[in-house]
């Protein structure tokens, strides 16, 4: 089984508060591919939780619950490097195939425990 090791990136921005949140941002050191993004509130409290993995998405808020979508770049993957340019737009999908591809993702990957904990309610 696949195990997904993710290392937060450091920045300026993980320290910003905004609309009275903070998001941190992971990295997976084995998919280029795959990022993670976690917003917390200014309890220190996980709001909301987005996994990206070509160009894939599930995101997990507090008020809504789990989602699935896509972005806009899905349909224009390529092999070449630098490609995807500007920023993404997500569309919200139901399909059951990228949901349980995502939580496997999650289940796998190196994160806190508290987040997959969270997420799989």
């Amino acid at each position: 089984m696949t195990q997904y090791d993710f290392y937060e990136i450091k920045t300026l921005r993980s320290h910003e508060i905004i609309e009275g949140h903070r998001k941190t941002s992971y990295s997976c050191a084995d998919h280029q591919e795959i990022f993670c993004f976690v917003w917390f509130d200014k309890d220190e409290k996980m709001t909301q939780l987005q996994l990206i993995f070509d160009e894939k998405i599930i995101n997990w808020e507090v008020e809504r619950g789990l989602t699935v979508g896509e972005t806009n770049r899905r349909n224009q993957l390529s092999d070449k490097t630098g490609i995807h340019k500007g920023s993404r737009t997500i569309i919200e999908i139901t399909d059951q195939k990228v949901k349980d591809e995502g939580l496997l993702i999650i289940n796998n990957s190196n994160l806190p425990e508290s987040y997959k904990d969270i997420i799989n309610k």
